[in-house]
């Protein structure tokens, strides 16, 4: 103090008191300088006069904060239930120091509004006093869950908010639990996303979306309210172009063969559930959960209606037994507060045994029916937080199922309800059944699918009480409405009206009659067996549940050949087929395109004339469709031929215009398509005709009816030319065949024909097949075939080449008769031909157009014949060219483009990763040359979610086979997969010349869980590691490159040979994948060698060592680099300057070249 006010010299003592120790800021003056007898001062800066506070005011809570103090989450009853109903106290200096202290600066002039101080004004100690500048009065406390909206489960009463204390550091609240809390659990979910998203969850049948969302950054948050759920999940994200996976665990992990109880225990979110499991409950670890519930969330048919006391708590995994020896017990935990509000029981520690003696565990069963559960305890435990007792309620269990505490021990059976009718046109129906004798049965009729209010005193249909053995019935209970209508039977034993149990069903008003469709695919048929029309197919279906009925009734009155019936389901297309011999009922199948569903057998003989078919519906409540009625014709007689002949007969093809041709006429009972043949003398098909008769169709369109079947002529004029308009004359054999609108069939008798021309010698010379392939098995030789017009003829037969040389000889001066004949040629050629030859044979020629020539000579003289012709040789097969296979994620389809360069048949094939075949999408199309595309829609792909690859397949004319294979593809967005991997070059050589001394390896990972970690060795042929490239990297998804220089772990040059590089990947969830490939090192430098001759030599011209020979040799490894070497030969001056250059393409070898000095 002395050091402060510096006192005059005549004080020899003082004392002095701090009058207002709680403001450090108090200002003492003092004027010394001018008069040290002055008085001592005090003041306070006008800034700390008493002002208004709040959490707005405090600078880092408004910056970080919202201008409040934002805490959590925090975990109610971590250490157990609690006997006051209340969290743990939470303080809000704690909070503060947590989330805020670290953000305070004292150089700020507004540290004054901190709401706690840092100790020594020193936020890096972590310690908290209260600022001495404030007093906090009162808190306002906002409870909020996982998601950011107020917490349901939880409420904040003002007298748990304890802020009565002095110092602000002591304040706290607790939050109450609420006695009808769901104890929602809530998980909460992040991620990327490049687009709108959805996430669903797999229950066991079916997904389910419980969330969505367009996050703009990329980033997503959500929430998944888990409260009902147990055991293993499979979570979905969906985007626009991707898709993941992600496996999520729900409930409390039961150790079963635990020692300590602790690991054995399950509880609700909030703890005042539990089950405690024996050791051997369970054969393995299992996941459960205890989750209160309301009666509505109960997913069984019928259900009690109780004024729920506490939790209804629903237990899993179900259905789950178990023996006497491994029962779990099931435990409600109450406080004194929660029996006085759920039942109205007062009680004290030495009362509350007898004042909850009718206090019951009951379980609900599959039927809604009210059971006491066996083997009951109660008992209170004090609370070591609070000192207080809680109380109680404990079952063993023989199963999981839902479990309730009711005041009072009812053993309650619901109602078994039945209707006369379920579906009617009828306003009305009658409802009976059984239930509890003398019980109180009430009927409900309701336009909406929701339990009666009883409580509301909801008003009812009927009302009465079962008789003693249980039974009831009400007659003529009235529906409200067209559709469906919600009928509830209530039970409740008389005087007890708070329990009662109900059934429910649905009775359907229906007044509106059902539509029908029905057509035929034929509108006449012919039944008889011959392969030909035999069977008629109905098309059918209803647009509702209902009975469609089918029945054709015969001509002449002879009543109905049968009556069909189906069941069926609305909008469902369904199939009958009318046969010879019975009538069968397809339905559309799951694996195939129709299922077999019936089969009934029809007479052994039924008439042939016009039958008309009624198609009519009947649905469930009795309402008749309008009728459909269509004609079929039933027709099984063949068409009788009335005429035929050939005029003139005989006729002279010689081009004078006088019977240059003949006409075939022809007439047949009703309209045909006639089939016209005419044969050579030996049998052998010469010339055909196909064609209608007027007014033919086939029975696709409806046209015409029986009456209609009238006489029907054609004619087909022949200029006595073959088919491939050779003109032999001669007497042909001619018949004709005709079938009728259903394929009926009936041939003709063999008639002759004369053509009076007398034939050349050769009329014809044709090759078969052509074009063909000497080098394909399938197709090696062509046939050089010829007709000969007569007989004793010598006959020559030769594949020519350029310039008339004669490449083969097939028949040399044979001596052969009339007729046809042929000379098999294999592409194969005599001794001296120095044409071109085939690749894949060097015995057989190459590709190209080739001549033949077919000589025949009368040795009686007379002109001779040469005939030439041409046949096409086709070795190679189709070169197909396909592009990088294009995946739409959106769509789920790929696409697949493609060139093919000649006229080809093409399949194209889907096989999985496997080599398994999934489907064919293009069968044996004929494709001429050109671009082409197709897709495979994956969308119904569940089974065979793989990686997939395209085949394409094309087939030449001449019967070549060419195979591409596209890169595999994935169907999956997300797939866990190394794509792209290859090395460039895949042959180098590391041998320091500076030319592909490196090879780099370029990869890309994608889809699993990143990130990944990656391996990547180089290894020998038989898997020996000797280089490690990359050594449990972490990656994430993208692109990657690394470069080989060739040298092992050792440091050491690898040595010439074929190697491969693997790679490694393991996601974040242990999944595993691998690629490899290969690599060929050359380590070995070429060698040179080059020597002259004579070294010294004179180029002018005298004939005397006017020229130079350079010899050299070249060698490099041929085991791994084919093809030539690129060789350079120079000539350099005194001065090391080229004067003469040349370059060479060599294999490896010794060659030598003449330098003759220019």
């Amino acid at each position: 103090l002395k050091e402060i006010i510096d006192p005059p010299n005549y004080i020899f003592d003082y004392a002095y008191s701090d009058f207002d120790k709680s403001n450090p800021n108090l200002n003492l003056t003092y004027d010394k300088e001018n008069n040290k007898n002055s008085a001592i001062v005090p003041s306070i800066s006008v800034a700390m006069v008493s002002q208004r506070w709040s959490t707005e005011d405090d600078p880092v809570l408004r910056d970080y904060g919202g201008g409040a103090i934002r805490g959590g989450p925090e975990v109610f009853n971590p250490n157990g239930f609690r006997a006051d109903g209340k969290s743990e106290p939470v303080y809000f200096g704690d909070t503060y120091k947590k989330s805020y202290l670290k953000y305070q600066n004292y150089a700020d002039s507004q540290y004054t509004k901190y709401a706690f101080w840092a100790e020594d004004q020193d936020p890096q100690k972590d310690k908290l006093v209260e600022n001495p500048y404030l007093k906090i009065e009162n808190w306002e406390v906002v409870l909020k869950d996982l998601t950011g909206q107020e917490n349901q489960d939880l409420e904040m009463k003002t007298e748990n908010i304890h802020d009565g204390f002095s110092d602000a550091l002591d304040h706290n609240f607790q939050a109450k639990l609420k006695y009808y809390a769901k104890e929602r659990r809530i998980v909460k979910l992040t991620g990327l996303a490049d687009s709108a998203y959805e996430l669903m969850y797999f229950d066991g049948s079916k997904w389910i979306k419980f969330a969505q969302g367009n996050p703009g950054n990329g980033h997503f948050t959500a929430f998944w309210d888990v409260g009902r759920l147990c055991g293993k999940y499979t979570v979905l994200l969906k985007t626009l172009h991707n898709i993941a996976s992600q496996d999520i665990y729900i409930g409390d992990l039961v150790y079963c063969r635990s020692s300590d109880p602790e690991n054995r225990r399950v509880t609700s979110a909030y703890k005042r559930a539990e089950l405690q499991f024996n050791k051997d409950s369970f054969k393995e670890d299992q996941f459960s959960s205890v989750t209160p519930v309301s009666m509505t969330e109960i997913y069984i048919r019928n259900k009690p209606i109780i004024k729920t006391h506490g939790p209804i708590v629903e237990l899993m995994p179900s259905p789950i037994t178990f023996v006497s020896s491994v029962k779990p017990s099931l435990k409600f935990l109450y406080t004194a507060d929660d029996l006085k509000e759920g039942y109205g029981i007062a009680i004290s520690s030495n009362d509350w045994k007898n004042n909850t003696q009718d206090l019951t565990i009951h379980q609900v069963t599959a039927n809604g029916d009210l059971q006491i559960v066996d083997d009951q305890k109660k008992y209170s435990e004090n609370d070591p937080n609070t000192g207080s007792q809680y109380f109680v309620f404990e079952a063993a269990l023989d199963h999981f199922s839902d479990y309730a505490l009711l005041n009072g021990k009812f053993q309650l059976s619901a109602p078994i309800v039945y209707a006369d009718r379920y579906i009617t046109n009828k306003d009305s129906v009658t409802i009976y059944g059984t239930a509890e004798p003398d019980s109180v049965v009430t009927v409900y009729v309701k336009e909406e699918n929701v339990v009666p209010e009883i409580e509301n005193a909801e008003p009812y249909e009927a009302r009465q009480n079962a008789d003693v053995q249980g039974n009831f019935r009400f007659e003529g209970v009235r529906l409200k409405r067209e559709g469906e209508n919600y009928l509830f039977v209530t039970s409740h034993l008389a005087g007890n009206k708070d329990i009662r149990t109900y059934s429910d069903l649905t009775i359907v008003e229906d007044t509106i009659p059902p539509s029908v469709e029905a057509s035929a695919n034929l509108y006449a048929f012919s039944p008889n067996g011959d392969g030909k029309y035999d069977s008629v197919d109905y098309m059918v279906k209803t647009n509702e549940k209902a009975s469609i009925y089918l029945g054709p009734l015969m001509p002449g009155s002879q009543g109905a050949l049968f009556n069909e019936e189906i069941s069926a389901e609305p909008n469902i297309e369904y199939k009958i087929n009318w046969a010879e011999n019975n009538v069968r009922i397809y339905q559309p199948g799951t694996t195939t395109n129709w299922t077999q569903i019936e089969e009934r057998a029809l007479p052994s003989t039924y008439p042939d004339g016009e039958y008309l078919t009624t198609v009519y519906a009947i649905d469930r409540a009795g309402n008749i469709s309008e009728n459909i009625i269509n004609k079929t014709i039933v027709d099984t007689k063949p068409p009788v031929i009335q005429k035929l002949a050939a005029d003139p007969n005989p006729f002279t093809p010689n081009d004078d215009q006088v019977k240059d041709t003949t006409t075939f006429n022809y007439e047949f009972s009703e309209p045909a398509y006639v089939t016209l043949k005419v044969n050579r003398d030996d049998g052998a098909l010469f010339r055909k005709y196909e064609g209608p008769t007027e007014k033919f169709s086939y029975p696709t369109s409806w046209n015409r009816d029986v009456q209609s079947q009238v006489p029907s002529s054609g004619d087909w004029t022949w200029d006595g030319r073959g088919s491939r308009n050779e003109l032999i004359g001669g007497e042909y054999a001619y018949l004709i065949a005709a079938e009728d609108w259903v394929g009926n069939t009936v041939s003709s008798e063999s008639k002759t024909i004369v053509v009076d021309r007398a034939p050349s010698l050769i009329p014809y010379a044709f090759a078969e097949p052509d074009p063909f392939s000497p080098v394909n098995p399938e197709n090696s030789y062509t046939e050089i075939k010829y007709y000969l017009g007569r007989d004793n003829l010598n006959v020559s037969v030769s594949i020519q080449g350029e310039g008339s040389s004669e490449i083969k000889s097939l028949v040399r001066n044979e001596v052969q008769n009339k007729g046809e004949h042929s000379a098999r040629w294999y592409g194969d050629f005599a001794s001296g031909y120095s044409g071109p030859t085939a690749i894949k044979n060097q015995y057989r020629v190459g590709d190209g157009s080739y001549e033949f020539n077919v000589f025949a000579q009368d040795p009686d003289g007379g002109q001779p014949a040469n005939v030439t012709n041409t046949v096409l040789v086709d070795n190679t097969p189709p070169n197909i060219v396909a592009k990088p296979v294009q995946v739409d994620y959106t769509s789920k389809k790929a696409a697949l483009e493609y060139n093919i360069p000649e006229n080809a048949s093409v399949e194209v094939e889907v096989y999985a990763e496997d080599g398994s075949l999934i489907t064919t999408l293009v069968t044996a199309e004929a494709k001429s040359p050109g671009d082409y595309s197709l897709e495979y829609d994956f969308t119904s792909e569940t089974e065979n979610i793989g990686k997939k690859y395209f085949k394409i397949i094309a087939v030449d004319r001449a019967k070549n086979i060419a195979e591409k294979i596209t890169e595999t593809f994935a169907i999956v967005a997300n797939e866990f997969q190394i794509s792209n991997h290859y090395v460039s070059p895949s042959t180098f050589t590391p041998n320091g010349d500076g030319l592909t001394d490196l090879t780099t390896l370029k990869y890309i990972i994608s889809g699993g869980v990143p990130d990944y970690i990656v391996n990547i060795d180089i290894q020998t042929q038989t898997g020996s590691t000797i280089k490690t490239l990359v050594n449990d990297e972490p990656q994430s998804a993208g692109t990657y490159s690394y470069s080989w220089d060739g040298y092992n772990d050792s440091k050491q040059l690898t040595s010439d040979g074929y190697y491969q590089y693997a790679i490694t990947v393991k996601d974040k969830l242990g999944a595993e994948i691998g690629a490899q490939g290969s690599i060929i090192v050359v380590s070995t430098r070429p060698t040179v060698n080059a020597s002259i001759d004579p070294a010294i030599f004179s180029p002018n011209g005298d004939n005397s060592k006017d020229t130079a020979t350079i010899t050299y040799s070249i060698a490099y490894p041929v085991a791994y680099i084919t093809g030539e070497a690129l060789v350079k030969l120079e000539v350099l001056n005194a001065s090391s300057e080229a004067v003469w250059s040349k370059i060479f393409n060599n294999t490896a070898g010794t060659y030598s070249y003449e330098y003759s000095g220019e």
